[in-house]
């Protein structure tokens, strides 16, 4: 017990250490991880100037009451102003609670604002296991926002000459029962390669609750035996890209699908990839190759006319640009510009068309 009140006592030092654990947290939002591991939701209000006003926090863990008591920290008032937390009329910057569960109430308190546009910054830390879903309701603007639990929030709050958006009980977070979201297969590809092995390339999206994927391959499509299984990288909602090699397939045609296993016992299938069906379906070149900068040139060779959807990863499988294009040529130039935000390294660009069917290729931009 006395180890985690210590945490407790240093997690409420004071603003400036709310501060610092802004400015270490708040720039990634992606996922942001606790100080010690704990489960927590940092809360920070963010003057118009950028500057932070305030900030508290709630701590979830099974050693700890619902109640108010020597775990929880009192809030010390600042001159400005003040974002803490109301429970059992006591004014806290930093409370401890049981672990997250539906029907519980983030209350916050308010004082000392001024006629601006603040931001509500709302990071939660370690929570990825919390079945539960948080809504955040501004009762001045009669607003209700769905906070994700695994990444930063950024909500703006208006504060102007009307009392009642001054109000100390505004804002509160209210947690209700959330399903897991079904995992969503973006494509599916398999690719024979020089040294006779195939590749099997998959892409995920809304990845949170799975517990693992299984590689399935069969000889007629239809009947399907695990290959190899292989862990979740990403157990978020952006999820990514993955890849398996089969050193060893089947003489005779090789059809492919993923399998997935949700925490709710829930197993999802992929679609089919056959390894002998991939070459270029749509005939679509990638180049230059290698690249300088952010912009890349695709060409589409003999391709049906319709919608195009393009996605391109990073080595580690993490989506990094996302578009949608309309073909209607059968022989298209495109210019895809991918943002600012790109890096020299490797990259894999998939494209997919209106079927689902994929064409990969790698890209280097230097």
């Amino acid at each position: 017990m006395k180890k985690h009140l210590n945490t407790l006592l240093l997690l409420a030092l004071s603003v400036t250490s709310l501060s610092s654990f802004a400015n270490d947290k708040l720039p990634s939002g992606n996922r942001p991880q606790s100080p010690n591991g704990l489960k927590m939701i940092s809360s920070f209000l963010i003057a118009a100037n950028g500057n932070l006003a305030d900030g508290n926090r709630v701590v979830f863990a099974s050693q700890y009451s619902n109640a108010v008591d020597g775990y929880d920290a009192m809030k010390m008032t600042n001159p400005g102003e003040n974002f803490g937390l109301w429970r059992d009329n006591k004014f806290l910057a930093v409370e401890a609670r049981q672990p997250l569960a539906a029907g519980d109430t983030i209350y916050y308190r308010m004082s000392g604002t001024v006629n601006q546009i603040y931001e509500l910054v709302i990071t939660p830390s370690d929570l990825l296991d919390a079945n539960v879903k948080g809504t955040l309701i501004d009762r001045y603007a009669n607003t209700r926002t769905e906070i994700s639990l695994t990444d930063t929030n950024r909500v703006s709050v208006g504060v102007n000459s009307d009392p009642d958006s001054k109000s100390p009980n505004r804002l509160m977070i209210v947690f209700s029962q959330s399903a897991t979201l079904p995992i969503k297969f973006a494509g599916i590809n398999a690719v024979n390669e020089s040294n006779r092995s195939i590749a099997i390339n998959w892409l995920v999206e809304d990845e949170a609750g799975i517990v693992n994927y299984e590689v399935e391959r069969s000889a007629d499509g239809v009947n399907f035996s695990k290959l190899n299984q292989v862990a979740p990288k990403y157990k978020n909602l952006q999820g990514g890209a993955y890849n398996y090699r089969d050193v060893s397939p089947l003489k005779s045609a090789n059809f492919y699908r993923i399998k997935s296993f949700g925490a709710d016992g829930k197993v999802t299938y992929s679609n089919i990839a056959k390894a002998t069906i991939f070459q270029a379906t749509t005939g679509i070149t990638v180049y230059p190759n290698p690249v300088k900068g952010n912009t890349v040139k695709l060409q589409f060779n003999q391709a049906n006319k319709g919608m195009y959807r393009i996605m391109v990863a990073n080595s580690i499988g993490q989506v990094v640009h996302r578009s949608n294009l309309r073909v209607n040529d059968a022989n298209y130039n495109h210019t895809l510009n991918m943002g600012n935000a790109i890096t020299p390294g490797n990259y894999t660009v998939c494209v997919f068309d209106e079927a689902g069917t994929v064409s990969t290729q790698s890209l280097i931009i230097q």
